[in-house]
Protein backbone atom coordinates (compact mmCIF):
# COMPACT_ATOMS: atom_id res chain seq x y z
CA UNK A 1 0.00 0.00 0.00
CA UNK A 2 1.31 3.52 -0.90
CA UNK A 3 2.14 5.49 2.03
CA UNK A 4 0.07 9.30 2.67
CA UNK A 5 1.50 11.89 0.43
CA UNK A 6 1.88 14.97 3.53
CA UNK A 7 1.93 18.81 3.46
CA UNK A 8 3.28 20.32 6.63
CA UNK A 9 2.98 23.79 7.36
CA UNK A 10 4.86 24.81 10.13
CA UNK A 11 6.66 28.43 9.81
CA UNK A 12 8.99 27.52 13.57
CA UNK A 13 12.51 25.98 12.01
CA UNK A 14 13.11 23.66 14.93
CA UNK A 15 10.00 22.10 15.21
CA UNK A 16 9.32 22.14 11.12
CA UNK A 17 12.83 20.09 10.34
CA UNK A 18 12.16 17.74 13.02
CA UNK A 19 8.69 16.88 12.19
CA UNK A 20 9.68 16.97 8.52
CA UNK A 21 12.70 14.28 9.12
CA UNK A 22 10.55 12.22 12.15
CA UNK A 23 7.55 11.63 9.47
CA UNK A 24 10.06 10.91 6.27
CA UNK A 25 11.37 7.98 8.40
CA UNK A 26 8.33 6.40 8.79
CA UNK A 27 8.25 6.05 5.04
CA UNK A 28 6.08 8.91 4.27
CA UNK A 29 5.97 11.40 1.43
CA UNK A 30 6.53 15.00 3.25
CA UNK A 31 6.82 18.24 2.35
CA UNK A 32 7.43 21.63 4.21
CA UNK A 33 5.94 24.99 3.63
CA UNK A 34 6.73 27.45 6.23
CA UNK A 35 3.95 29.94 5.84
CA UNK A 36 0.12 30.01 4.78
CA UNK A 37 0.31 31.20 1.53
CA UNK A 38 3.51 28.98 0.43
CA UNK A 39 1.08 25.86 1.80
CA UNK A 40 -1.87 27.14 0.01
CA UNK A 41 1.06 27.54 -3.90
CA UNK A 42 1.87 24.03 -3.04
CA UNK A 43 -1.78 22.78 -2.30
CA UNK A 44 -2.86 24.44 -6.14
CA UNK A 45 -0.02 22.50 -7.59
CA UNK A 46 0.35 19.06 -6.28
CA UNK A 47 -1.97 17.01 -4.63
CA UNK A 48 -1.63 16.22 -1.32
CA UNK A 49 -3.46 13.51 1.02
CA UNK A 50 -3.40 15.22 4.15
CA UNK A 51 -2.18 18.24 5.68
CA UNK A 52 -0.32 19.04 8.53
CA UNK A 53 -1.80 22.86 9.57
CA UNK A 54 -0.26 24.94 12.30
CA UNK A 55 -2.91 27.46 13.09
CA UNK A 56 0.26 30.31 13.70
CA UNK A 57 1.42 31.00 10.50
CA UNK A 58 2.78 34.13 8.56
CA UNK A 59 1.68 35.71 5.39
CA UNK A 60 -1.97 33.80 6.12
CA UNK A 61 -2.48 32.08 9.25
CA UNK A 62 -4.10 28.61 9.65
CA UNK A 63 -7.67 29.19 9.92
CA UNK A 64 -7.56 31.11 7.21
CA UNK A 65 -5.76 29.02 5.00
CA UNK A 66 -7.87 25.74 5.99
CA UNK A 67 -11.26 28.03 4.84
CA UNK A 68 -9.81 29.05 1.73
CA UNK A 69 -8.79 25.17 0.98
CA UNK A 70 -12.75 24.18 1.84
CA UNK A 71 -14.36 27.16 0.03
CA UNK A 72 -12.42 26.17 -3.19
CA UNK A 73 -13.54 22.32 -2.83
CA UNK A 74 -10.49 20.64 -1.50
CA UNK A 75 -11.57 18.01 0.37
CA UNK A 76 -8.13 16.08 1.81
CA UNK A 77 -8.46 15.66 5.46
CA UNK A 78 -6.58 18.71 8.05
CA UNK A 79 -4.85 18.15 10.94
CA UNK A 80 -4.94 21.67 13.06
CA UNK A 81 -1.77 22.29 15.07
CA UNK A 82 -1.68 24.28 17.93
CA UNK A 83 0.25 25.48 20.69
CA UNK A 84 -3.14 26.82 22.19
CA UNK A 85 -4.95 24.62 24.48
CA UNK A 86 -8.45 26.51 24.81
CA UNK A 87 -11.37 25.19 23.36
CA UNK A 88 -12.34 27.67 21.31
CA UNK A 89 -9.28 27.68 19.29
CA UNK A 90 -10.13 23.81 18.77
CA UNK A 91 -13.72 24.94 17.00
CA UNK A 92 -12.77 27.60 15.42
CA UNK A 93 -10.22 25.02 13.52
CA UNK A 94 -12.98 22.47 13.12
CA UNK A 95 -15.29 24.86 12.32
CA UNK A 96 -13.48 26.20 9.42
CA UNK A 97 -13.31 22.31 7.91
CA UNK A 98 -10.69 20.86 9.60
CA UNK A 99 -10.89 17.06 10.53
CA UNK A 100 -8.78 16.53 13.40
CA UNK A 101 -6.52 18.67 15.94
CA UNK A 102 -3.07 17.80 18.04
CA UNK A 103 -1.99 20.31 20.53
CA UNK A 104 1.76 21.02 20.76
CA UNK A 105 4.42 19.87 21.72
CA UNK A 106 3.41 17.07 19.16
CA UNK A 107 3.76 13.50 21.12
CA UNK A 108 4.88 11.54 17.68
CA UNK A 109 3.32 8.29 18.87
CA UNK A 110 0.06 9.92 19.09
CA UNK A 111 0.73 11.62 15.65
CA UNK A 112 2.07 8.51 14.09
CA UNK A 113 -1.35 6.45 15.46
CA UNK A 114 -3.11 9.11 13.71
CA UNK A 115 -1.63 9.14 10.62
CA UNK A 116 -2.24 5.17 10.48
CA UNK A 117 -6.17 5.80 11.79
CA UNK A 118 -6.23 8.34 8.16
CA UNK A 119 -4.04 6.48 5.61
CA UNK A 120 -6.71 3.14 6.89
CA UNK A 121 -9.61 5.39 6.11
CA UNK A 122 -7.94 7.32 3.19
CA UNK A 123 -6.97 4.21 1.21
CA UNK A 124 -9.87 2.56 2.16
CA UNK A 125 -12.04 4.75 -0.64
CA UNK A 126 -9.06 4.11 -3.38
CA UNK A 127 -9.74 1.72 -5.82
CA UNK A 128 -7.54 -1.36 -6.99
CA UNK A 129 -6.30 -0.69 -10.54
CA UNK A 130 -7.49 -4.50 -11.07
CA UNK A 131 -11.17 -3.63 -10.49
CA UNK A 132 -10.69 -0.41 -12.98
CA UNK A 133 -10.02 -2.57 -15.70
CA UNK A 134 -11.65 -5.90 -15.02
CA UNK A 135 -14.45 -5.39 -12.97
CA UNK A 136 -17.65 -3.73 -13.56
CA UNK A 137 -20.15 -3.12 -11.43
CA UNK A 138 -23.72 -3.30 -12.69
CA UNK A 139 -24.95 -0.15 -14.50
CA UNK A 140 -27.40 0.59 -11.56
CA UNK A 141 -24.10 0.45 -9.28
CA UNK A 142 -21.51 2.59 -8.51
CA UNK A 143 -18.27 1.98 -6.38
CA UNK A 144 -15.52 3.77 -5.32
CA UNK A 145 -13.18 1.14 -3.28
CA UNK A 146 -15.16 -0.85 -0.56
CA UNK A 147 -18.04 2.04 -1.09
CA UNK A 148 -21.38 0.83 -2.82
CA UNK A 149 -24.36 3.20 -4.28
CA UNK A 150 -27.18 2.09 -6.20
CA UNK A 151 -28.95 4.37 -8.27
CA UNK A 152 -32.11 2.44 -8.56
CA UNK A 153 -32.85 2.18 -4.57
CA UNK A 154 -30.98 4.56 -3.45
CA UNK A 155 -29.20 2.58 -0.69
CA UNK A 156 -25.58 3.18 0.35
CA UNK A 157 -23.33 0.32 1.67
CA UNK A 158 -19.35 0.81 3.02
CA UNK A 159 -17.97 -2.67 4.06
CA UNK A 160 -20.65 -4.64 3.38
CA UNK A 161 -22.71 -2.53 5.88
CA UNK A 162 -25.98 -0.05 4.69
CA UNK A 163 -25.26 3.48 5.16
CA UNK A 164 -28.84 5.82 6.23
CA UNK A 165 -28.45 8.62 4.22
CA UNK A 166 -30.64 11.26 3.03
CA UNK A 167 -31.99 11.78 -0.64
CA UNK A 168 -29.69 14.68 -1.06
CA UNK A 169 -26.75 13.34 0.55
CA UNK A 170 -27.30 10.34 -1.77
CA UNK A 171 -27.05 12.98 -4.79
CA UNK A 172 -23.63 14.91 -3.40
CA UNK A 173 -22.36 11.43 -3.06
CA UNK A 174 -23.45 10.33 -6.85
CA UNK A 175 -21.90 13.74 -8.01
CA UNK A 176 -18.56 13.07 -6.06
CA UNK A 177 -18.03 9.32 -6.93
CA UNK A 178 -19.09 10.44 -10.59
CA UNK A 179 -16.39 13.03 -10.97
CA UNK A 180 -13.17 10.57 -9.99
CA UNK A 181 -10.45 12.56 -8.79
CA UNK A 182 -11.78 15.72 -9.98
CA UNK A 183 -11.86 18.86 -7.44
CA UNK A 184 -15.50 20.09 -7.23
CA UNK A 185 -16.15 23.38 -5.53
CA UNK A 186 -19.47 24.13 -3.79
CA UNK A 187 -20.53 26.37 -6.02
CA UNK A 188 -20.33 23.71 -8.81
CA UNK A 189 -22.12 21.47 -6.79
CA UNK A 190 -24.45 24.28 -5.66
CA UNK A 191 -25.33 24.28 -9.64
CA UNK A 192 -25.64 20.66 -10.55
CA UNK A 193 -28.03 19.90 -7.61
CA UNK A 194 -30.45 22.76 -6.33
CA UNK A 195 -32.81 24.13 -8.38
CA UNK A 196 -31.29 27.77 -9.36
CA UNK A 197 -34.29 29.85 -8.53
CA UNK A 198 -33.77 28.90 -4.79
CA UNK A 199 -30.40 27.62 -4.08
CA UNK A 200 -28.93 27.05 -0.62
CA UNK A 201 -25.36 28.67 1.04
CA UNK A 202 -22.56 27.00 0.12
CA UNK A 203 -22.56 26.13 4.27
CA UNK A 204 -25.69 23.52 3.28
CA UNK A 205 -23.29 21.69 1.10
CA UNK A 206 -20.55 21.85 3.36
CA UNK A 207 -23.24 20.15 6.06
CA UNK A 208 -24.09 17.47 3.44
CA UNK A 209 -20.88 16.78 2.86
CA UNK A 210 -19.57 16.58 6.67
CA UNK A 211 -23.05 14.28 7.32
CA UNK A 212 -22.01 12.11 5.10
CA UNK A 213 -18.71 11.43 6.38
CA UNK A 214 -19.76 10.99 9.79
CA UNK A 215 -22.16 8.04 8.54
Amino acid sequence: MRKLKILLVEDDPESGEALLEAIGDRGYIVELATDGEEGWEKCTKESYDLLLLDIMLPRLDGISLCRRLRHKGYVMPIIMLTARKTINDKVLGLDAGADDYMTKPIDLLELFARLRVWERRIFDLTPPAVNIVTEKPPSNQLKWGRLKLNTTTREVIYQQKQVPITRKEFAVLELLITSGRNVLARNTILERLWEQDDPPTEYAVKAHILSIRNN
